[in-house]
């Protein structure tokens, strides 16, 4: 003890003095050095410390092989009576590079409840200290580190340690091949360092629970090459405020739990690395997460308002947050992400490397923006099921380069019209050139509050609601309810939950919204289809909790008007098909629904769609035509919202016209002058046998292929007719493949440009004819496996 107030002692009841012997709280001494300086502390000593300032001009030196001044002390305690009243000085006497606590081979030694002020380390622990800790000390204002840990340190704990005010490091923990060290933290502070509030180098492990590191002069951790992964990840962490990145890595590293914000460079930065984030929140940076050539695994973690959320070539993600960021995942090369929102991403929700192996699989995300993108791919796959796309402005996707898609089972939410992707605007379209989205649809998913960033689905049953953390009824009941794969699980999806996972980010979780007890859903034909007196159309739809058989209704005169029974007491298996009865009007406001005999109440509609006499032309001209007046067979611009069964209402694509109807013998698709460009196949099939494709002429009409398969593809279909057009197809593998039951197939005044396959027939596409054809590039030009070719 120092002073002469003994009121607000702790552990003596005198005033100290060096002529006292200090083993005894009447006979305290005036500084703990001198006690150190007498006595030879070991195992089962405590040295306290009562409040007071108390001045050292020489290191508090504990070892047990290496001589201090003070000599041998090893496996004491030291302890003071709290941070804020027990103050050892070493800032106000100059005395040259002072180490305030030094541990050399320093075992079972213990420091706590006390500041450290000044000198150039705070702390230093170094060879072969074991078992050690400190506990419970601020160091302020330390000329060079605040705590350092060493070679050969093992098994050290540090607890409740605060760094403020350090000329470089706050904690700098670094040991050198071959002598590695061993430390558990919890609950470190460091603030205001010159250079790092934590910097991790060497050979070591460090384990890590609770810290803040704020306001530091570079970056709140920097954790560097060699270093061991740590025996367990970071945890509940908070790094803010830095002034350059919020952790500079060059080593993997796992945070679980923890807070990285407004730190002036990126949260996490390094190269060649592996990053793991679970429970994470990553805010205000000019990248969230980052990693050179490196990877990521982002678990239940909220990444917002960063200029990018991450840039990664390889990503997985899932049950995870990203909002208002530049771009939410960018360059990603291999990437899976799950159960995933990401909302309001200014240029984009996705971008792709533009590296032709790149794949990104999606599953159960919801994408909802204002402009740009959904997702970008400037090369590879991209995969997308059971996701829900709600955007005004911008697209869903974008395809570049050579890339292509796979997707089925999602929702589109196009609000104002705008398309669904650059290659395809509308739903039929987009199916038409990817081949894919047979069973997705267009509507309003009804989130909860997406405004205020709550994309939970409505639920008349009940939907989540983050407020009460439980199950509230909606206004609404979304279509994004039971409408994902059949195939796959509904896994952790609350009862009732229809037997059938949710599309978007909530799917398959505890968070889904519920199902009513009983339902049937359309699945089959969309709104605003145009069916053809005599075609084969399949309605099908999905039911749940019924019993007993359906009626199918129909009426010409919308939601409103009278239904009439089309197929009465059917069966419950989801599919029937339906030839469009000449007998039927021709209209555009025909509604269709389905009712549960044994529950009426229960029923679906299917509101509206068209019925049309039949035709035998079809027409198909350029989308956003400028200029009509060289068009041969149409009066007005593409688009694939028309019906394409007239030279007024031409459609944009071929794949969306055969997509759109069945075509028969001897039906004609006119394809006007212009340049169309597909990523999908086009896929004649029997459903279309006998169509002819006929062009303006081979100067005048030319249908691009981007992909690196077939271009057409004309499977048990005969006599298909294919004339006056250029197919530009350079990455196919074939250019024209006539296979299966394909009898009779005929080329008439074409060019083909294709570097492998020109036109491909199977032996059993017998009795084709090609005339005046050209084929250009061509590995080989015409490959057939029949003799009868003319």
């Amino acid at each position: 003890s120092d002073d002469g107030n003994l009121g607000d002692n702790t552990w003596t009841t005198a005033v100290g003095s060096n002529r006292n012997t200090g083993k005894l709280a009447s006979a305290p001494k005036a500084n703990p050095i001198n006690v150190l300086r007498v006595y030879e502390l070991a195992g089962g000593n405590t040295l306290s410390v009562d409040p007071g300032s108390y001045l050292f001009f020489e290191s508090i030196a504990a070892s047990t092989s290496e001589p201090t001044e003070l000599g041998l002390d090893t496996g004491f305690i030291l302890r003071g009576a709290g941070e804020a009243s027990t103050l050892f000085d070493f800032d106000s006497v100059t005395f040259g590079d002072a180490i305030g606590i030094e541990l050399v081979d320093g075992d079972f030694t213990e420091f706590r409840d006390f500041t450290v002020i000044g000198g150039d380390i705070g702390a230093l622990i170094d060879e072969d200290t074991n078992d050690a800790l400190f506990e419970n000390i601020t160091f302020t204002s330390p000329g060079s580190v605040g705590v350092q840990v060493g070679d050969d340190v093992q098994d050290l704990v540090l607890r409740n340690l605060t760094v403020t005010g350090a000329g470089e490091y706050g904690f700098r923990f670094s040991g050198t091949f071959g002598h590695d060290f061993d430390l558990d933290a919890e609950n470190l502070v460091a603030t205001g360092s010159g250079l790092d509030g934590l910097y991790v180098s060497g050979f070591g492990n460090v384990e890590l629970d609770g810290g803040v590191f704020s306001n530091n002069g570079r970056h709140g951790i920097r954790y560097s090459e060699n270093i061991s992964s740590p025996g367990s990840p970071w945890t509940n962490l908070l790094i803010e405020n830095n002034f350059h990145h919020g952790v500079a890595e060059a080593a993997d590293l796992t945070l679980e739990d923890s807070v990285i914000r407004n730190n002036g460079g990126n949260g996490i930065d390094g190269v060649l690395i592996a990053v793991t984030v679970r429970g994470t929140t990553i805010s205000g940076h000019f990248i969230g997460i980052r990693s050179l050539g490196g990877s990521a695994v982002i678990e239940n973690s909220t990444i917002i308002d960063n200029g990018t959320g991450t840039s990664l070539p390889e990503v997985t993600v899932s049950g995870s947050y990203f909002r208002n960021n530049g771009i939410g995942l960018a360059g990603v090369g291999d990437g899976t992400i799950t159960n995933t929102v990401l909302a309001d991403s200014q240029i984009a929700g996705v971008t792709s490397s533009n590296n032709p192996g790149t794949t990104i699989d999606i599953e159960n995300v919801t994408f909802s923006f204002d402009g740009g993108l959904g997702v970008s791919m400037g090369g590879g796959t991209l995969t997308v099921a059971n996701s829900i796309f709600s955007w005004e402005n911008g697209a869903a996707i974008s395809l570049g380069g050579s890339s292509t898609v796979v997707s089925d089972y999602n929702l589109f939410n196009s609000i104002g019209g705008a398309p669904i992707s650059n290659v395809g605007a509308s739903i039929v379209t987009w199916r038409a050139v990817t081949g894919g989205d047979a069973n997705s649809f267009i509507g309003d998913p009804f989130f909860i509050d997406a405004a205020n960033g709550d994309y939970h689905l409505q639920s008349i049953v009940g939907a989540w609601d983050e407020n009460t953390q439980t199950f509230v009824p909606s206004a609404n009941q979304s279509p994004g309810i039971d409408r994902g794969d059949p195939g796959d699980a509904v896994g952790l999806e609350p009862v009732t939950n229809g037997n059938r996972i949710n599309l978007g980010a909530y799917g398959g979780t505890a968070e889904a919204s519920k199902s009513p007890v009983q339902f049937i859903l359309f699945n089959a034909p969309l709104a605003g289809s145009t069916l053809i007196h005599g075609d084969s159309v399949e309605i099908r739809w999905s039911s749940f909790g019924l019993t007993g058989n359906f009626d199918i209704e129909i009426s010409s005169t919308g939601l409103g008007g009278t239904f009439t029974t089309l197929e009465g007491n059917t069966a419950d298996d989801g599919s029937y098909f339906w030839t469009v009865s000449g007998a039927l009007t021709a209209g555009t406001d025909y509604a269709l629904r389905i009712v549960s005999l044994d529950f009426p109440a229960v029923e679906a509609i299917l509101a509206t769609f068209t019925i049309s006499e039949p035709v035998s032309d079809y027409f198909i001209n350029v989308d956003g035509d400028l200029n009509l007046g060289d068009n041969v067979y149409t009066t007005a611009t593409g688009s694939d919202a028309n019906d394409g069964l007239s030279a007024a209402t031409p459609m944009a694509t071929l794949g969306a016209l055969l997509g759109a109807y069945d075509l028969k013998p001897g039906d004609r698709i006119f394809i006007d002058v212009g340049n169309y460009t597909t990523t999908a196949t086009i896929l004649i099939g029997s459903q279309d046998a006998g169509v002819e494709i006929i062009g303006a002429g081979e100067a005048l009409t030319t249908l691009i292929y981007t992909s690196t398969a077939e271009a057409f593809r004309i499977l048990d279909a005969p006599g298909v007719s294919l004339t006056g057009f250029t197919l530009n197809a350079s990455a196919a593998s074939i250019g024209i493949s006539v296979d299966g039951a394909s009898s009779g197939f005929s080329a008439d005044a074409i060019t083909i440009n294709t570097p492998n396959i020109g036109i491909a027939i199977a032996a059993t596409a017998t009795g084709a004819t090609i005339n005046d054809t050209e084929i250009n590039g061509a590995g080989r030009g015409i490959d057939s496996l029949t003799a009868s070719v003319t």
